[in-house]
């Protein structure tokens, strides 16, 4: 993500508009410089390229690993990202196989017996748990 600012700076003022210290100001890397072709005398037109260097996941970890289920049973899975104040914190839930179990916003539902992997991504990092369903047994 790129903002870019741009300031214009009167030869007259003696401070930045915002920026109360001159030391301050002075700390402020410039990435590109122009000067204006009008009135250089004028006004000095700053063009500053702030860059945001994204905070990135680097691991997401799934409350259990593997999980045996019977059918219509429900649990909630819950995932744990690594980095607080990343980015991008979205958990995107799948679900490799619905007829078996399906999953929303961590919350498995088992559908029918089977085996199916449930998946929690962030980003291009992800987590699993495999998930075994059983039939349910009916006691007479």
């Amino acid at each position: 993500m790129f903002i870019v600012l741009a300031m214009t700076i009167s030869l007259s003022e003696t401070s930045i508009s915002g920026i109360s210290d001159v030391e301050a100001a002075q700390k402020i890397k410039i990435s590109k410089k122009k000067i204006s072709n009008e009135d250089i005398k004028e006004a000095i037109k700053l063009y500053v390229v702030v860059t945001h260097k994204p905070i990135a996941v680097s691991k997401v970890t799934l409350s259990k690993t593997s999980l045996s289920l019977y059918k219509d049973d429900t649990y909630t899975l819950t995932a744990a990202i690594s980095s607080a104040n990343a980015d991008n914190q979205k958990i995107i839930w799948k679900s490799s196989n619905t007829k078996v179990a399906t999953v929303t916003n961590g919350v498995i539902h088992a559908v029918g017996a089977g085996s199916a992997r449930i998946t929690a991504t962030v980003g291009n990092i992800s987590a699993a748990c495999n998930v075994t369903v059983k039939n349910a047994i009916n006691i007479i």
